[in-house]
């Protein structure tokens, strides 16, 4: 299959960055976007994209990578960080105030991370597969680091399920783990419910959860606290030194900690904290955040009593873990 490319002759000397990955007939083709393009202002990196032409160049990845034999042959990804998440518990924010630092280039979510995950899974041999998301990262990490930045990637909150792939392929590699007491990510969860939400999707982790067998399995809360679940027993008893688990409450305290964590070359006792802007505005201007009510969280807390029960229990023997070992699992 050839290039498709409609402006090749305008871009050939440019950086081009994957932006994205499709499968069309069995072949993985790249989306890729001239970097210097993108709104990395934006909370999340689909947000970035601008409108008028969303893609440069479109290219099967094996031919991308043939060009690019140092992405293909990285393996230190010393200078690249992740946050993985909950969902619905400050991660954006957490994102936003470390890119805000000026030491790091920050994907939120980047699309071709979580396909290659999660969506390639069962149609490429896992080498393959994971062959892609070095490649993919390391094309970042080393653009990033020509801006004389560091590499950060916030995973989106169904990838944790994936994390043994992620520690193994990221040599060198920093993590941080967030999370959040379940009643404010479930109210979260249900009232701006994402898709695997809203459409009942059922969790990919293999293996029941038997502390749902007596309650209704058909409700977005049965969804939403699962998801939430499973991204806890995704890190339960995952010891490396390279992953620091943070609770949302401790976030503006030991944001230091976490730049350090993140080997932050500049001063982290003097990184600024900001939490009054919505770190996930979508319009043309960034407004203030404006949490949700006590009373509107205690309304929910009452009314999705049972699921909130069972995901304060994954929460709590989280939390406990995460206390004893000081943070670092």
């Amino acid at each position: 299959m050839p290039e498709v490319s409609a402006i090749d002759s305008s871009i050939m000397h440019q950086t081009l960055l994957p932006l994205s990955v499709a499968s069309v007939n069995g072949i993985v083709l790249v989306h890729l976007i001239d970097p210097d393009r993108l709104d990395l202002s934006r909370g999340f990196l689909k947000l970035s994209v601008p409108k008028d032409r969303p893609i440069d160049k479109i290219q099967q990845i094996d031919e991308w990578l043939d060009q690019n034999p140092d992405h293909a042959s990285t393996t230190d990804f010393a200078h690249t960080a992740g946050i993985f998440h909950v969902a619905r518990c400050g991660s954006t924010l957490l994102t936003q105030n470390v890119k805000n630092t000026g030491g790091f280039i920050a994907l939120s979510e980047p699309g071709f991370v979580g396909k290659l995950l999660n969506r390639f899974e069962h149609m490429l041999e896992p080498e393959i597969q994971r062959k892609y998301l070095r490649a993919t990262i390391a094309a970042w990490q080393d653009w990033s680091a020509k801006q004389n930045k560091q590499l950060l990637i916030k995973f989106n909150s169904l990838t944790g399920q994936a994390v043994s792939t992620v520690f193994s392929e990221l040599q060198n590699a920093q993590f941080v783990f967030l999370f959040r007491e379940p009643v404010a990510v479930l109210e979260s969860l249900t009232r701006k419910p994402p898709a695997y939400v809203k459409n009942g999707e059922k969790a990919r982790i293999e293996g029941a959860l038997p502390e749902f067998e007596a309650v209704d399995q058909s409700t977005q809360a049965y969804f939403a606290a699962r998801a939430y679940c499973e991204a806890l027993r995704s890190f339960e008893g995952l010891i490396d030194p390279r992953l620091l688990a943070i609770e949302y409450d401790d976030l503006q305290a030991k944001f230091a900690d976490v730049l350090r964590h993140f080997k932050f070359i500049g001063d982290a006792n003097s990184a600024d904290w900001d939490a009054k802007k919505n770190a996930k505005w979508k319009g043309s201007r960034q407004d203030d955040y404006k949490p949700i009510s006590i009373d509107e969280l205690t309304r929910f807390a009452g009314e999705q009593a049972e699921y909130i029960q069972v995901a304060r229990g994954y929460f709590e023997r989280f939390r406990d873990q995460y206390e004893v070992s000081g943070g670092t699992l």
